[in-house]
């Protein structure tokens, strides 16, 4: 397999993850927040507090959008959570 379609290959399974993860989290936001969900993904309250499923998820949901960014766009794209 060529180099470049290794690279395409590890960048589609890095979205995929990414997908999941941010699937799961929205989920969770969804049944957390009901109708508010979509506002308080934005917020500090949507990243939930230090040992709740909704900080595992997003602390997930984070790792995977930053591997799929470094992957995908090299680290001048991949600043740190400033939320």
């Amino acid at each position: 397999m060529s180099e470049v379609k290794e690279m395409k290959n590890e960048q589609y399974e890095l979205t995929q993850i990414f997908s999941l993860a941010d699937a799961a989290w929205s989920a969770e936001l969804s049944r957390l927040f009901k109708k508010n969900a979509g506002d308080v993904r934005y917020k500090k309250e949507g990243q939930g507090t230090p040992g709740t499923l909704l900080n595992s998820l997003f602390i997930a949901r984070e790792a995977a959008r930053a591997q799929w960014e470094q992957t995908t766009f090299g680290s001048k794209f991949n600043p740190p959570l400033t939320r």
